[in-house]
């Protein structure tokens, strides 16, 4: 493990050296304002240009226009800000703009013409701007807390949210699928990825409770985005830019529903420091099974506690993070009422920590430096209490090709026939480094190289009494097995580097490509790896419209343990 580590690391530094001013950040963007007057176009310099938080209750920057009236803020944390441009004696414009990670931002203001007869009139609501030049933006949508709190029916988890995602599913276990792909997510915070997310869980170890944006992508990737490509998830957390607040909420429902959160957070006044913390303590009998109109699932209770804590400092050139998170939870598979009367009983532990540190360093004025380190353990436990039920197939007198599909006899009550025992660990260790040159508007240049170091040992015990025939048969043994064991301890690979290019062929026609290269070695002999060619296109040919084409290759690295959520329902 050790060894490649070193390797991983001499490949990193010699990637830089090699190209020293290639390599940017991806969890921060940057805003270009363009000042004109509203009466003949012409640009305004000396312009007032004011960045403000959501809330308007914080100027997070500030600047004046140049001699060509722009003005280019770097830096800025991804989000919706608020943009204010003005200049005494000659007008005053304003817009709400949303700052994409790595990429350019535009807000042109329009300033009227001050004068005696002038009316001020004072418009109550937000515009909403958006960055149609952004070949990495079409297959994005975005997710904020507000958002969150209108979702009654998600119970408020990570799985809720991607759901509300077009081409994301959830299976009957709580686990969320993309476009088909066995839970093929990749998680990233602040902008630096996170270790693969496990197959088998439930809980991840990113709440969104304390979570301040959302972007899930689901095609036109970069070709800094890898891993399992299914859905790319990346979230920012609360805190910097507000101002200081303690929040406590307290919710009960029917069907012992109920729901304690408790967050505090902000910045200084310089936004030189901004901290966030988090506690939730929620429970449910509806944890995993909705309610039933006709047969309601018994055993469905369940208990998720998460924490969260982030540190941010921001220094003239450097930023500097550090987040703990961790969520654990316990709850029962749910049963038919008459699996549950049976006795039969099943129920799952998972536990997710991560740590988190990430340095942002400012190389030059167009270069910036992200180095990230992630740790992250995942525990997982199934237990049972020793009572199944059989299961009984439709008879071969009533439908020959159902009875040797094995297709229950009654659909509504397929019987408990497993008995299921596992403890699985998960140990991860991910560096990355990403570097960006900065061209000019809409131009830049990226690489980036990371490695994900997995230590893994399950333990894994199924039995059959109850005749389901469903385990795996890896010797093709006669007839159908009736226990499954497995015992594996393994140390796993998954890398991957990268060079991505945005180049502004007009100004309204902005081409993205790159070339990422993977591999995975999953500790049990089997190596496997890829080139991946990603190319996007934009084309806005007015201001309210966005044009974009993509082709993308991407790579799926084979799941790292063995999928026995459920109960033995899902088997590998």
């Amino acid at each position: 493990m050790w060894k490649r580590f070193r390797e991983c690391f001499v490949l990193t530094v010699a990637l830089l050296a090699l190209t020293p001013s290639l390599l940017a950040a991806e969890d921060r963007g940057d805003l270009v304002v363009q000042v004109l007057s509203a009466e003949n176009e012409t640009p305004i310099s000396g312009a007032v240009v004011r960045v403000f938080n959501r809330a308007r209750t914080k100027v997070i920057r500030e600047g004046l226009t140049d001699a060509e009236g722009k003005l280019r803020l770097s830096g800025l944390a991804i989000g919706e800000l608020f943009v204010e441009a003005r200049k005494e004696g000659v007008g005053l414009d304003r817009s709400l703009i949303f700052i994409n990670a790595g990429s350019d931002s535009f807000f042109e203001a329009f300033l009227m013409p001050e004068d005696e007869d002038t009316t001020s009139i004072e418009i109550q609501g937000d515009l909403l701007l958006v960055n149609g030049t952004d070949p990495n933006d079409g297959a994005t949508t975005r997710r904020d807390g507000e958002f969150l709190q209108r979702q009654i029916a998600s119970g408020g988890d990570l799985q809720g949210l991607l759901t509300t995602v077009p081409g994301l599913q959830q299976n009957s276990l709580g686990q969320v699928h993309a476009r088909g792909e066995h839970k093929a997510l990749s998680l990233a915070l602040d902008g630096v990825d996170l270790p693969l997310a496990t197959t088998s869980q439930v809980t991840q170890p990113l709440d969104p409770e304390f979570i301040n944006t959302v972007d899930v992508s689901t095609g036109m990737y970069d070709a800094s985005q890898g891993g399992q490509s299914g859905a790319v998830i990346n979230a920012t957390t609360r805190g910097e830019n507000e101002e200081p607040f303690v929040s406590f909420e307290a919710k009960a429902g029917d069907y012992g529903q109920s729901d304690l959160i408790l967050k505090t957070g902000g910045s200084n006044e310089d936004n030189s420091f901004s901290y966030f913390v988090g506690a939730r303590r929620t429970a449910s009998d509806l944890y995993l099974a909705a309610p039933n109109p006709n047969s309601q699932d018994l055993n469905n209770h369940g208990e998720l506690t998460s924490l969260m804590a982030r540190l941010n400092f921001h220094g003239q050139r450097d930023r500097v993070g550090l987040t703990l998170s961790h969520q654990s939870s316990n709850f029962g598979l749910p049963q038919t009422p008459q699996n549950f009367a049976a006795g039969v009983r099943q129920g799952q532990e998972d536990a997710n920590t991560l740590v988190l540190g990430s340095w942002n360093h400012e190389l030059t004025e167009d270069d910036e430096l992200l180095f990230g380190l992630a740790f992250q353990r995942n525990r997982l436990k199934v237990n049972n209490n020793g009572v199944f039920t059989n299961f009984n197939t439709v008879p071969a007198a009533f439908n020959q090709e159902l009875a040797e599909e094995g297709f229950p006899a009654d659909p509504t009550n397929p019987g408990s026939p497993y008995l299921p025992t596992t403890d699985l660990s998960i140990t991860q260790l991910k560096p990355s480094l990403d570097y960006t040159h900065r061209f000019g508007e809409n131009h830049r240049l990226k690489a980036g190289v990371s490695a994900t170091f997995i230590d893994s040992d399950q333990e894994l015990f199924i039995t059959d009494p109850g005749g389901g025939g469903g385990l795996p048969n890896p010797l093709n043994l006669p007839g159908n097995p009736v226990s499954f064991v497995s015992n594996l301890e393994r140390r796993a690979f998954s890398g991957g580097v990268y060079v991505s290019h945005t180049y502004p062929l007009r100004d309204d026609l902005v081409l993205n490509y790159g070339l990422r290269a993977e591999t995975s070695d999953n500790g049990l002999n089997v190596q496997t790896g890829q080139l991946s060619p990603r190319l996007n296109l934009a084309w806005s040919p007015t201001e309210k419209q966005a044009v974009r084409l993509s082709y993308n290759r991407v790579f799926q690295p084979p799941p790292i343990e063995i999928d026995i959520s459920g109960g033995a329902e899902v088997l590998p």
